[in-house]
């Protein structure tokens, strides 16, 4: 379970208006195992429209660092400034090599998403 699927359910528990609230969209950045190291970075989109960045490490490089074996973090983008982040993301992801929008449609349809396509 992570930290926003936790935060709405307490949400529910406290108030059941909550109930018709969809689950979280949830992709997993990073999942490394080497050894006795490990680490993960998941990026979801909460029930309230923040996108938070949910990650920890484990390990004797951990240990050293920081004192414990593991470390976890999140990092949250306020709904009001994901589309903001989307777009920085997008810039500097492309800004050497651009897409054709043929790409980007198939790119998108590839992983489910919708495309309206209008050209003239």
């Amino acid at each position: 379970m992570t930290y926003c699927d936790a935060a709405l359910l307490i949400e529910i528990f406290l108030d059941e208006r909550f109930m018709d609230k969809l689950p979280n969209l949830e992709v997993v950045i990073r999942h490394e195992t080497s050894g006795a190291e490990s680490r993960r970075l998941v990026a979801q989109i909460c029930a309230d429209g923040s996108l938070m960045l949910e990650g920890w490490e484990a390990g004797d490089r951990v240990e050293s660092f920081f004192g414990d074996r593991d470390y976890e973090y999140w990092l949250t983008i306020a709904a009001a400034d994901k589309d903001r982040l989307l777009l920085l993301l997008i810039q500097h992801q492309f800004q050497t090599q651009l897409p054709t929008v043929q790409e980007w449609r198939q790119w998108a349809e590839a992983h489910g998403i919708p495309v309206t396509y209008t050209g003239y």
